[in-house]
């Protein structure tokens, strides 16, 4: 099953409608004893997931039901055809199913049955992931809830407030979920369905989690899953873990965090071979239900042949001509009956085809993720070197007076790296993979000015005036996704810049709304450059569009996709306004927390030397620019580094000499860190070994090996995330 509580509210409103028409029909013919009969049959093969039987018998019940006009079971039967037709990907079957049902429900003035068939149609569009969907479904689960209201049917009105609740928290609006979790809870008994209250229990913790009470959110997720384990129910384990994951790494709790990775790791790897299955089934399923339909269409052939005939035997001359009709249709039939022969080997040799095709597909797949997994450490590695020199340059008393040209080096490489990574989210915007919010403390102030900073190198030749207006009461650090938002302000302070020449560029940053935990903020950047007229303004967001060409309109194109993109995966919404030769005004607005107190912030620069002082670090590298930026780096801050090309060496240095940490490269000829890591645990199971590298970090974690780490730095990283990752593993070490 999709959705355990869609399927459930289908079901538990079709049972309840057949308590209550069993009350008021009472009629008995053939005809309906054989629509009951099939009812029967439909639910049965339903719940056993046969949706190839369900729709046979579901489309003969149909089709009996409205040419007898008896319609007591249609409205169960479109509901268990309906959501079949869903089961095997035809949504357009069973969109138009649905609507057909509450056409009917309407007619006979039925509310009862009119609630059923809505709250079908409301799933329909609750089972898509697109955000238009989900609202649409808010919607109709929302219109519909003052006649569950006027029926008080209990169980309707619990799911119905847990689907509207599950629905807003995917759209990250708590306080418009809140009311309707609490409004759920008012209908549990002790008859209540466990899967309900497991459902109740992670929708209240991804309520907490989204309003920064955390110790709340673990305590109800935790229920969540006692009550989905016990159900054996995978999608609420994943979604209830994939919370406690971002929680516990949000506090620092990066232990924890790592070991519900690793069980959330193992869901999703049960849950992808079962969606195989379910992926083999429905293929298989929707052949089958072609070639019924065909078989349907021709019985419905012969008994039309059969009337016909049955009419004409009265007199000698109507039996000839009946015969001869016969004749006819039966050379029809015959003709028929080769060309479906053909065209079942047709279908065969194409469905054979097709899953060639899809091994050939898979096949792609992998080796463009390799290919792009290359391609990231290959651009990331040298960057980290233009980084850490331009670091380590800046912090040299010899170079203070070029100090600000140093900055200013090192943010238009961190742009640089914007760039690489754009064309990575492009990979992923065609792929619609999941991108996690990975969620930081930073300086939002100094994000700002630096983006504006490198910003002014753009338009040299013709310098624009920069205004920043940030309001004072946004803290200076906050919480969310850093590398998200400076994307954004790269791409469109750079566009900005770009197209405005001698002119006026506004940057201003405001709170609209703010809680103990959470502030939002408004972003707008106003322009005074070219503008864009009306036409364009309608392509704007094509992934390969540009406003312009020649040399001072250079890019990839993919700006704009990208940041509306971002935007709207972190809950906000892109709006821009233009007018030619007059300038541009972009605007969005987002949620961010109140930064909590990371492990760096409680310890003073002098504490930090004291701590690492003390400290032995193996740099595992076969890079050697990395290995003197990164030796460089631990020493400026008062540790011991000793650097080795290869996995090899590291081994050997791991066993005969005492280190405190070892920072270990991932790619590396002849032996990768990976495999390096492995021998290394077979003699020594208690030292901190962090994972240094360049690849992306989904490909790390999701290595096996990985489990033998204790945690992961990607280059090019920050000083502060590096300190934070290094004390933190330094603590678990000291304190097991």
């Amino acid at each position: 099953m999709r959705h355990l509580i869609l399927i459930y509210i289908s079901v538990f409103t079709c049972f309840g409608l057949i308590a209550q028409e069993r009350k008021t029909v009472a009629v008995d013919s053939v005809n309906i004893k054989r629509i009951d009969s099939l009812m029967q049959i439909v639910q049965t093969e339903f719940f056993k997931n046969n949706y190839d039987k369900t729709i046979q018998e579901g489309e003969l019940a149909i089709r009996l039901s409205d040419s007898s006009g008896y319609l007591k079971q249609y409205k169960f039967i479109s509901s268990y055809l309906g959501s079949s037709y869903l089961e095997i990907d035809d949504s357009i079957r069973a969109k138009k199913i649905f609507n057909n049902s509450i056409e009917y429900a309407l007619k006979r003035n039925d509310t009862a049955w009119r609630l059923a068939a809505e709250i079908d149609l409301a799933n329909y569009h609750a089972l898509k992931s697109d955000t238009t969907s989900q609202r649409k479904a808010i919607k109709l689960y929302e219109d519909i809830l003052p006649i569950a209201e006027i029926l008080n049917t209990k169980n309707k009105l619990l799911v119905l407030n847990s689907n509207i609740a599950e629905m807003y928290l995917k759209l990250n609006e708590p306080d418009n979920a809140e009311k309707f979790i609490i409004e759920s809870a008012k209908y549990f008994n002790e008859e209540t369905f466990i899967g309900f209250k497991g459902s109740y229990s992670l929708n209240k913790g991804n309520y907490e989690f989204q309003k920064g009470n955390n110790e709340e959110s673990i305590k109800n997720l935790n229920e969540s899953i006692r009550i989905f384990s016990n159900l054996n129910h995978l999608d609420g384990k994943i979604q209830s873990y994939k919370t406690l994951v971002k929680i516990y790494a949000k506090q620092g709790k990066y232990k924890a965090a790592f070991k519900n990775q690793q069980i959330l790791d193992d869901l999703e790897k049960e849950k992808f071979e079962v969606d195989k299955i379910e992926a083999v089934q429905t293929v298989s399923t929707r052949f089958k239900v072609v070639e019924m339909q065909k078989k349907i269409e021709e019985a419905n052939l012969l008994t039309e042949i059969k009337e016909k005939q049955a009419k004409q035997e009265t007199t000698f001359f109507w039996i000839k001509i009946a015969s001869g009709i016969l004749l006819i249709f039966s050379t029809i039939l015959f003709f028929s009956y080769l060309n479906r022969k053909k065209l079942v080997v047709s279908l065969r040799a194409k469905n054979k085809q097709y899953l060639e095709e899809k091994e050939r597909s898979e096949e792609l797949m992998k080796a463009k993720s390799i290919l792009y997994s290359n391609i990231t450490h290959e651009l990331r590695t040298p960057m980290y070197g233009i980084i850490g020199i331009s670091n380590m340059l800046s912090e040299n008393k010899l170079f203070k007076s070029e100090r600000e040209h140093l900055k200013s080096l090192k943010f238009s490489a961190d742009y640089l790296l914007s760039l690489v990574n754009n064309i990575l989210h492009f990979n992923k915007l065609e792929s619609d993979e999941p991108d996690d919010i990975k969620i930081s403390n930073f300086d939002i102030r100094n994000l700002v000015y630096n983006t504006v900073e490198s910003s002014k190198f753009l338009s040299e030749d013709h310098p624009n005036k920069y205004i920043v207006t940030i309001d004072h009461s946004i803290p200076n650090i906050i919480s969310g996704d850093e590398m998200k938002i400076s994307q954004i302000l790269i791409n469109l302070l750079g566009n900005a810049s770009k197209f405005t020449n001698d002119g006026v560029i506004e940057i201003n940053l405001e709170e609209i709304a703010s809680t103990k935990n959470n502030i939002e903020i408004a972003f707008t950047i106003k322009d005074t450059g070219i503008g864009i007229d009306e036409k364009t303004l309608k392509t704007i967001y094509n992934k390969y569009a540009q406003t312009g060409t020649g040399q001072n309109f250079m890019g990839t194109g993919l700006g704009l996709p990208i940041v509306k993109k971002l935007i709207e995966q972190q809950g906000g919404q892109l709006a821009l306004n233009s007018e030619l030769r007059k300038g541009t005004i972009v605007t969005f607005s987002l949620n961010y927390g109140i930064a909590e107190t990371k492990v760096l912030d409680e310890i003073s620069p002098e504490g930090i030397k004291t701590i690492l002082s003390e400290l032995n670090i193996l740099i595992v590298d076969d890079n050697k620019i990395n290995q003197l930026i990164t030796r460089k780096f631990v020493e400026r801050h008062g540790a011991k580094g000793n650097t080795v090309g290869s996995g090899q060496e590291a081994i050997e240095l791991a066993k005969n000499n005492k280190y405190d940490v070892i920072l270990m490269d991932i790619n590396m000829p002849e032996m990768n860190g990976f495999e390096a890591t492995e021998i290394i645990r077979s003699f020594d199971n208690e030292i901190p070994i962090i994972a240094l590298t360049a690849v992306d970090k989904e490909k790390v974690v999701g290595a096996h090996s990985f489990n033998l780490m204790n945690g992961i730095i990607i280059k090019p990283y920050s000083n502060e995330q590096f300190l934070n990752t290094l004390l933190a593993n330094i603590t678990i070490s000291r304190a097991s």
